[in-house]
């Protein structure tokens, strides 16, 4: 029994009170004595051990309370328990989570999500589910911002990215009458030891002293940047076509690039690129190297933190890149979760392990794919 006569001293039994001539000494003496007595005690659970009533409903979800003054079993246990062999208890404290749903509309183009109204009343401790049903509704506007390694290493990939921004966008169309489209390039940061500091270096980053034998000319290409927003997102397919085909490459030393830099402000920028509230933005990452982080800056002597605020000027360049670290890699991942942009990397074969690992840490739906020369592959998973 629960009981336990008085002959048994408060010393050697622990916390105890008079009741009616008995004792009630504390669980785990409870528990002792019945082992010492030869009574099953294996079966037996957890809640046992709690001689509170506020724990014993916080602690653990399967418990339950009696506060019946006759009950002959420990006050906190699981239950239907085996070892409460039917006994009712009049007055027992015992909470389940309930769902209760409000609202539960059928699916259609206008109603995209069902249940839309419902409410959880959770014990603490207790796991409940519900199945949320969505479908996306015929022709959401859709907007698709490309964002384009424009280093010197980038030159022969030229031909593929704007491949890849022609396939994409009619894929789009298929998808949805309602979209736009826009893009932006970017380098790294302009500043030793990621571009090249020599005078005619910054005014020419791809100065040889070699003379083209067919024009007569030393190569060039503009100077570097770490992003640039070339065109905001719009309508018109046959501007983006032709300001794509209108921009020039440029170099800079070492092979990780800018992106994430740029990236970050495509997010916190939204409103200047130009994303509507109601779309469903995808930014397209394209680049065949890896990325700067937060850290790299030091070696640039960039100690202050990137602030992750937008700061493009009139022209669309960054204007905080040579002041300010990278940023890490999960401000760029919360910027984009708070923005709502889904990014889809594509990459040369030789970064896709690299990407892979960037895109398993980001929790929006990023996905991986490989730049080459049909990019089906990107459509196909953009298309998903």
């Amino acid at each position: 029994h629960y009981f336990i006569q008085s002959n048994l001293s408060t010393d050697t039994m622990g916390s105890s009170r008079e009741d009616g001539g008995k004792r009630l000494p504390n669980l785990a003496t409870v528990l002792l004595l019945y082992a010492m007595s030869g009574r099953l005690v294996a079966g037996y659970d957890r809640c046992n051990l709690i001689d509170d009533c506020d724990q014993c409903l916080s602690l653990y979800s399967e418990c339950a309370w009696c506060s019946d003054e006759e009950w002959a079993h420990p006050p906190c246990f699981v239950s239907g328990a085996w070892y409460l062999k039917n006994a009712s208890c009049n007055k027992l404290s015992d909470y389940k989570s309930t769902v209760t749903v409000t609202t539960n509309s059928e699916l259609t183009d206008e109603n995209q999500v069902t249940p839309t109204v419902f409410s959880i009343n959770l014990r603490a401790k207790e796991t409940v589910s519900q199945v949320i049903k969505v479908r996306p509704a015929a022709g959401y506007p859709i907007d698709s911002y490309y964002l384009m390694d424009f280093s010197y290493s980038m030159q022969d990939d030229l031909k593929n990215l704007r491949l890849l921004a022609g396939n994409l966008t009619e894929e789009f169309r298929r998808v949805s009458e309602n979209f736009t489209v826009g893009f932006g390039t970017f380098i790294d940061k302009n500043i030793s030891p990621f571009s090249f500091m020599d005078a005619k270096y910054l005014k020419n980053p791809c100065y040889t002293d070699d003379i083209d034998v067919f024009t007569g000319k030393r190569l060039s290409c503009p100077p570097s940047y770490s992003f640039r927003n070339e065109m905001s997102l719009k309508e018109s397919l046959e501007e983006f076509t032709a300001t794509l085909d209108n921009l020039e490459v440029s170099s800079n030393i070492d092979q990780p690039e800018g992106g994430f830099e740029a990236l970050l402000q495509v997010a916190a920028c939204s409103e200047t690129i130009g994303f509507r509230k109601k779309s469903r933005k995808i930014v397209v990452y394209a680049s065949d190297a890896g990325f700067h982080i937060a850290g790299d800056g030091k070696l640039a002597g960039l100690v202050s933190p990137n602030d992750e605020e937008c700061a493009l000027n009139g022209a669309g360049y960054y204007t905080r890149a040579e002041k300010q670290d990278y940023p890490t890699i999960e401000q760029v991942n919360q910027k984009l979760i708070r923005k709502n942009i889904i990014p889809i990397f594509a990459v040369e074969t030789d970064f896709k392990n690299l990407y892979k690992k960037l895109s398993n840490q980001m929790s929006q739906m990023s996905q991986v794919g490989i730049l080459s020369q049909d990019s089906s592959n990107i459509v196909t998973l953009v298309k998903e």
